[in-house]
């Protein structure tokens, strides 16, 4: 069976049976209508089933998918216990009913779309509401100008914000239940020319933590990774920018570590993922609570591994290396571009080397990228443009690249879902010898390549060739690789600049003397050092 159309409380059931009046009957007391059947055959229904909550592959439904489609406007703004505003005060809050629905509806959207973020714009003649969908923004609704205001007194007044204040930014919280789903709503507003500003960061508390294998690694990087998990101490670092999957690897690492035997302990701003087995605390800035006063209480807790959400500061970051030098396995992220580079960050941080060289284990450097649709997606030739910019290898690629036209499945958009992209760095003796001794970057990038390091952009090629992203996604995330390159004036190739003769035609790089091998203009016919005739 399937509902055709509701009106003036008379719902009308397209049914392969009508005579099954047990069901009906069920239907009219779970929903308050009236009931008028009419008679269809099973495989129009089940056609019209299959489009409207999309199969899969095996012509199954997936029942968690089905459980989430929501109803518009069905959410429930949960209050703390202590506080001082009733529900009935919160829901007459704006003297224009239609805002409720307005922000309501702009929730719900956000939840149904999955979008990680919620941004209420101010504009001259109107106020747009864009949803950062994997990674993207997207415009999603326009309201008037006129209720920008109203919509942002409504969002401050459930985010207990001072509607009062609009000349300096506000930070609050909201909780919303919607269907079965726990979600938390971080608020943010700031002034700007048009009014008010909210940013509003979306976090799932029903969401579950995703097994290692599911995040995207390839095998060689996923078998030094359970390397790494087995180690009894030491710290391990997830390394990106924001909104890279820092804090998801973290508790992966975690819900692979979890076992009955040892105590695990979380410190997080905010708590994005819910695990029963681990004791969860929250920073809270303004009660004190800080991160390096709740590391500082948590080493007392007796703890095995500590997952620490992030390190801003340096007395954090002390703190944690020495948590690790006595004996506890400590999982922390870092706001760096690559894996290596976190080491100048931690020593510019005022972390001693000898403490990053005793204490680390490994770094994990990672992007997120749009993964292809599999319904969708087919083999095409090579954009040159992009090898240029990706400065892809020529033997690289030679049958072609996969793009998606876009289907159903995939909001025509040709992508669902989205893949990492890793660079492991993982610590030996070595590696901690230079470190504690005479650090440099590049002697030691040098070095790990030549134990087998891969970059993310070398990942991201291989995922590229099993067709799981593109280049243009590549391109998106990490950017186009920029080098040091001069034209040969001989043979017109583009060579690196710090090459003294072309490896192509042996042109050098710059006119010398034959004696004495000093620098000379192109039209000098002397040497001006030694004298000699050219």
């Amino acid at each position: 069976m399937i509902p055709v159309s509701l009106e003036n409380n008379l719902l009308t059931l397209a049914m392969a049976d009508p005579s099954d009046i047990y069901h009906i009957d069920n239907i009219a007391r779970l929903t308050g209508f009236r009931i008028k059947t009419v008679i269809s055959s099973c495989s129009q229904i089940y056609q019209l089933l299959g489009k409207t909550y999309q199969l899969d592959e095996d012509g199954e439904y997936d029942i968690q998918d089905i459980m989430q489609c929501d109803p518009m406007d069905e959410i429930d703004i949960l209050l703390e216990d202590d506080s001082q505003f009733s529900v009935k005060e919160l829901l007459d809050s704006s003297e224009i009913p239609p805002i409720i629905r307005i922000v309501n509806t702009i929730i719900s959207e956000a939840i149904r779309f999955k979008a990680s973020d919620i941004h209420v714009e101010p504009k001259t003649k109107y106020s747009v509401i864009r949803f950062r969908i994997d990674g993207l923004l997207f415009d999603m609704i326009r309201i008037p100008a006129e209720l920008h205001l109203a919509a942002v007194s409504r969002i401050k007044i459930l985010s207990k914000l001072d509607i009062s204040e609009r000349r300096r930014p506000q930070d609050g919280r909201i909780s919303v239940k919607s269907g079965t789903r726990m979600v938390d709503l971080r608020v943010s507003t700031m002034p700007s020319i048009n009014g008010e500003k909210i940013v509003m960061r979306v976090l799932d508390k029903s969401s579950s933590v995703k097994p290692l294998k599911e995040l995207g690694f390839l095998p060689r990087t996923m078998d030094r990774l359970n390397a790494l998990v087995k180690k009894p101490q030491g710290i391990i670092i997830s390394s990106g920018p924001t909104g890279s999957g820092k804090t998801t690897l973290l508790y992966s690492i975690l819900a692979q570590m979890l076992d009955s035997s040892r105590n695990f302990e979380t410190i997080e701003d905010p708590v994005e993922y819910f695990l029963e087995e681990a004791n969860q605390i929250f920073v809270r800035e303004k009660e004190g609570l800080s991160f390096p006063a709740v590391l500082r209480a948590t080493l007392r807790q007796d703890p095995d591994v500590i997952l620490v959400g992030e390190i801003r500061d340096q007395e954090t970051a002390d703190i944690a290396f020495k948590a690790a030098l006595t004996g506890h396995m400590v999982l922390t992220s870092l706001h760096t571009n690559s894996s290596i580079a976190s080491i100048t960050r931690l020593i510019d941080l005022g972390v001693k080397p000898y403490l990053i060289s005793s204490s680390l284990e490994g770094i994990i450097a990672q992007r997120l990228v749009r993964k292809l649709c599999p319904h969708c997606r087919y083999q095409s030739e090579i954009d040159i443009q992009l090898k240029k910019l990706l400065r892809v290898p020529d033997d690289l690629f030679e049958d072609g690249t996969w793009k998606a036209k876009g289907c159903k499945r995939c909001e025509g958009t040709g992508y669902a879902g989205r893949i990492g992209l890793f660079e492991m760095f993982a610590m030996n003796d070595d590696f901690r010898h230079m470190i504690s001794t005479d650090y440099k970057e590049s002697v030691l990038l040098e070095t790990a390549f030549s134990g087998g390091f891969k970059t993310l952009l070398q990942d991201g090629f291989e995922k590229v060739s099993y067709g799981e992203t593109t280049l243009n996604e590549l391109l998106r995330i990490l950017g186009p690789q920029i080098q040091h390159e001069r034209i040969c004036d001989g043979c017109h190739e583009t060579i690196n600049a710090g090459f003294q003769f072309c490896p192509f035609c042996g042109v050098p790089k710059q006119k010398v003397c034959k004696n004495c091998y000093e620098p000379m203009a192109s039209n000098w016919s002397v040497c001006v050092s030694c004298g000699l005739k050219q």
